[in-house]
């Protein structure tokens, strides 16, 4: 298998986690539900990003891609529940926010044994930098009302 096909399977199953379940609790609702091939290619661009600059081993990749891969089902669980709930008031945001940084600090607390300080480093530095972009994201929406 390819790498590229690799990368694409584990990217879909990022994506298809949170589907899998979702078709579980509500298979009418779910079925409408599909997965944006623009969003695989994306999360799949984004893995290879992570990978490249934490120069994982395959030893480590083996040890972190699991739990980063539950890690992002649970926050792709919580935004999901997020938009089912329509708009939030600040309090269920701050909940949502709350939920999702507990969710970040558990996966750090579990892969920081596995990463070298300087890769643990770089994971903040990116963990940072998709914070920001998030943050990004939601303003452009806002001012786009």
């Amino acid at each position: 298998m390819s790498a590229d096909s690799r990368r694409r399977i584990f990217a879909l199953l990022f994506l298809a986690l949170p589907t899998a379940l979702a078709i579980h609790a509500d298979p009418a609702a779910a079925q409408a539900k599909q997965v944006d091939p623009a969003r695989v290619e994306a999360l799949a661009a984004r893995l290879d990003e992570i990978r490249a600059r934490l120069a994982l081993t395959e030893e480590q990749q083996a040890a972190v891609e699991p739990i980063l891969r539950e890690s992002l089902a649970r926050r792709a669980a919580l935004a999901e529940r997020a938009r089912a709930e329509g708009r939030p008031s600040r309090r269920e945001l701050r909940r949502l926010r709350e939920e999702a940084d507990q969710i970040r600090k558990e996966t750090r607390t579990r892969i920081a044994p596995i990463l070298t300080p300087v890769q643990l480093a770089e994971y903040d530095r990116i963990q940072d930098e998709l914070r920001q972009e998030a943050r990004e994201r939601l303003r452009a929406r806002r001012r786009s009302r």
